[in-house]
C-alpha cells in the first residue's frame, strides 16, 4: 500500500530544504504515517470488491434502516441510492472510480385489492330465497328461480340485483346501506345454487363486489376449471383446490392461456382460487400476460445495479495520501431522481390530445409496434408541443406527465420530459 512513500519523502524533503533538523524531518514523516495508517486501517479487514455480488441475506443487517435489516430487501421507501453505500463499505473497498454490479432483493409491494378479493365482500345478513320471494317476481315465479341464460332478463347483473333486493324488502324488511348474503336457484341450462352480495346504494340495489383497479379482469376457478386441469390424484381437480404439493403457478399460466387465446400483452387478469393448508382457503393472484406468458405478479423480485468506489484524499504536511474514512460507493444510474428535482405534474386531457391528429380520435397515444409514437423521440415531441400549448411549458423544466395508451390494450403511462436546446426528451426516473 505504500507505493508512494519515495515520493512523499522527496516532497517532505524539498519541504523542510536542506537546512532542516532531523527532529523535524522525523515527526512530519511519523505524522504523514499515523495518518496513512489511521485511514488503511478502516479497510483492513474489508476486501477489494469483486466485479459483481449478489447480496446475502446477513448483508442487509449492515443497514442502519430498520425496514432493510428486518426484511432483506429494499424498497420506494429505503432505495438502494440511499442505504446500498453503507453496505457495501462494510464489505469492500475499491480503487479510485472501481465499480461494482451488486444484485439485491426489491420489494414492489403488495397488491392489497387480491387480499379483498380472497376474503370476499363482507356482509350483515345471511338469506336463502324461498317460494314466497320467487312468487314476488313474474319471471321466477313459475319454476322458482333465475334465469340465467344469455338474454334472458335476470342474466343482466344490474338487473337481478334489483329482481333481488325487491324481494329482499318485501319479505326480509330489507334497508339502505346494508349487505346481504342472498342464495338462490338458477337455470343456465342446467339447475344450480349461486350466491351473491347485494346492497341498496343511493336508492338502486347493486351487486356488492371488491374494488380492482383499472384494468384488471377478475377470474374466480369454479369447479369445472379445477377437473380441467387435471382429475388424477395429486391434480387440482382431484379435490377442487390447490395444496402445497399443487402448486397454483404450475397450472394457472396454462389455464389462462387456454382461457384467453387472444390475450394481448400487458392484459392483467385476478385469479381467485381455493387452496388447502390444514383447512381450506380462498386465495387470489394476479398474473400479466408478456406476450407469450402469463407471469405472476411477484412482491420482491432481484435487481442489479451499478456502484462506483470514490477514492477521498487527504493532506498531511502538505502530502496527499488516500483516506477512507471520507471514501463512499455511489450508485451509477442515468435516472433522475424525482426527490432530487423540482417538477410539474400533469395528467393530459381530451383537450390536449385535441392538438394532435394522431392521438384525437381515440384520445391516447397508439404505442403499438410501428405505430409513429411507438418510438420515445415522437412521442416526446408531440407531449411536448401539448405542454407548450396548454400549459405554457418551458425549457429546463421537468415535467412529469401521465397519458392514456393503447398497445393491443388499454393502459395509462406517466414519463418524465424536459426540454433542452430546443428538443423534448424523455428522461428515466425513479421516486
Amino acid at each position: 500500500m505504500r507505493k508512494q512513500f519515495i515520493y512523499y519523502i522527496g516532497l517532505i524533503l524539498i519541504t523542510l530544504g536542506a537546512c532542516s533538523p532531523d527532529e523535524e524531518w522525523d515527526d512530519m514523516y511519523d505524522e504523514l504515517i499515523e495518518a496513512e495508517d489511521a485511514s488503511y486501517a478502516l479497510i483492513a479487514d474489508l476486501e477489494s470488491a469483486p466485479d459483481s455480488y449478489t447480496l446475502a441475506s446477513s448483508d442487509y443487517d449492515y443497514s442502519s434502516n430498520s425496514d432493510i435489516s428486518t426484511y432483506s430487501n429494499f424498497s420506494a421507501d429505503a432505495t438502494a441510492k440511499d442505504y446500498m453505500p453503507e453496505i457495501l463499505y462494510s464489505l469492500y473497498y475499491g480503487e479510485d472510480e472501481q465499480t461494482i454490479d451488486v444484485t439485491y432483493t426489491y420489494y414492489n409491494g403488495s397488491l392489497d385489492y387480491l387480499d379483498d378479493l380472497a376474503a370476499g365482500v363482507e356482509y350483515d345478513y345471511e338469506v336463502t330465497l324461498t317460494t314466497e320471494d320467487y312468487d314476488s317476481d313474474e319471471n321466477t315465479s313459475w319454476y322458482d328461480n333465475f334465469d340465467l341464460r344469455d338474454g334472458y332478463e335476470y342474466a343482466d347483473a344490474d338487473t337481478r340485483a334489483e329482481a333481488i333486493g325487491a324481494m329482499l324488502e318485501l319479505n326480509h324488511d330489507a334497508v339502505a346501506d346494508t349487505y346481504y348474503s342472498v342464495t338462490y336457484d338458477y337455470y343456465d341450462g342446467s339447475s344450480g345454487e349461486a350466491t351473491e352480495i347485494v346492497v341498496k346504494t343511493d336508492g338502486v340495489w347493486i351487486m356488492a363486489s371488491v374494488v380492482v383497479p383499472d384494468g384488471v379482469t377478475v377470474y374466480t376457478l369454479g369447479d369445472d376449471d379445477y377437473d380441467e386441469m387435471g382429475e388424477d390424484y395429486g391434480e387440482p381437480g382431484y379435490y377442487n383446490n390447490f395444496s402445497s404439493t399443487i402448486n397454483p403457478d404450475n397450472y394457472l399460466p396454462i389455464f389462462l392461456a387456454g382461457m384467453y387465446p387472444y390475450a394481448s400483452e400487458g392484459d392483467i387478469v385476478a385469479v381467485v382460487y381455493a387452496y388447502y393448508s390444514s383447512g381450506m382457503y380462498t386465495y387470489a393472484d394476479q398474473y400479466t400476460y408478456s406476450g407469450s406468458e402469463w407471469e405472476i405478479y411477484e412482491s420482491t423480485t432481484q435487481v442489479t445495479s451499478t456502484f462506483m468506489f470514490n477514492v477521498a484524499t487527504a493532506k498531511s504536511n502538505g502530502v496527499s495520501y488516500n483516506d477512507y474514512s471520507a471514501s463512499y460507493w455511489e450508485l451509477q444510474s442515468d435516472a433522475v431522481y424525482l426527490s432530487e428535482i423540482t417538477y410539474t405534474e400533469i395528467t393530459l386531457t381530451t383537450e390536449d390530445y385535441d392538438l394532435d391528429d394522431l392521438t384525437s380520435y381515440y384520445d391516447n397515444f397508439d404505442l403499438r409496434d410501428g405505430k409513429d409514437y411507438a418510438v420515445d423521440e415522437a412521442r416526446a415531441e408531440a407531449i411536448g408541443a401539448m405542454l407548450e400549448t396548454n400549459y405554457g411549458a418551458g425549457a429546463d423544466e421537468y415535467y412529469l406527465v401521465t397519458y392514456d395508451y393503447y398497445d393491443g390494450s388499454n393502459g395509462e403511462a406517466t414519463e418524465l420530459l424536459m426540454k433542452t436546446d430546443d428538443v423534448w426528451t424523455i428522461y428515466p426516473y425513479e421516486n
